[in-house]
């Protein structure tokens, strides 16, 4: 993107590592001033709120919109993996389906007035594989919240629930915006290397690339 001149914003509640993968692609490409930095907080919707509000007021359109969950070695995902159950978001979703499903619904539609405002736009939305170890038509609504099936579904159900998730919320979004001339994608990202994986061990990474590799 920014090798063809786009600006680009790069999006992230962690100002300091944020600044360091600017940096970073600052000396790949030698642009600086495309690139721009939006705080973004996807475990608070009145943050999610807050940073779709100011990005409208730098920007009159917006031509792609890439939304992954925020997650900072190692990782075969995109998005929180597999927080502790104890964990949730401002709001009291639950951490994992609160910042990979609801934070991203509400970020992209409050977004939506300048994504129109291009002539054509695309919306990415990044999956995992391990939407294949989920129900690929049932979203449990009553696991958004803390309960016994939140807690019965565990934190791998409720991942792999979360990417199947936003596969079923981009195909629906894709239908209701195509007149809009806008293409809302799902995208399993592959090996990216994040630390997203910090909340298990190395034994369980193991087991999960095995058992995605038998799908």
């Amino acid at each position: 993107l920014l090798l063809n001149e786009a600006t680009v914003y790069l999006a992230a509640r962690n100002s300091e590592k944020t600044t360091k993968a600017l940096q970073k692609l600052v000396e790949d490409n030698g642009k600086s001033k495309e690139l721009r930095f939006l705080d973004l907080d996807l475990s608070d919707l009145n943050k999610v709120k807050t940073a779709a509000e100011e990005f409208k007021k730098k920007e009159p359109r917006l031509d792609c919109l890439i939304n992954n969950a925020q997650s900072c070695e190692t990782s075969w995902s995109s998005g929180i993996f597999r927080p502790p159950l104890s964990e949730f978001t401002a709001q009291g979703y639950d951490m994992t389906l609160g910042t990979n499903v609801v934070a991203l619904h509400l970020f992209t539609t409050l977004l939506l007035p300048v994504l129109r405002a291009a002539k054509e736009s695309r919306i990415v939305n990044l999956s995992s594989i391990q939407h294949h170890l989920s129900h690929p038509d049932i979203i449990d609504y009553d696991t958004f919240r803390d309960g016994e099936k939140r807690n019965k579904l565990g934190p791998p159900g409720l991942y792999s629930q979360s990417k199947s998730a936003v596969i079923i919320l981009s195909y629906a979004m894709n239908r209701r915006l195509k007149a809009d001339n806008i293409t809302v994608i799902p995208v399993d990202p592959g090996g990216i290397r994040t630390d997203g994986l910090r909340h298990i061990s190395w034994f369980e990474r193991f087991v999960i690339v095995w058992r995605v590799l038998l799908i």
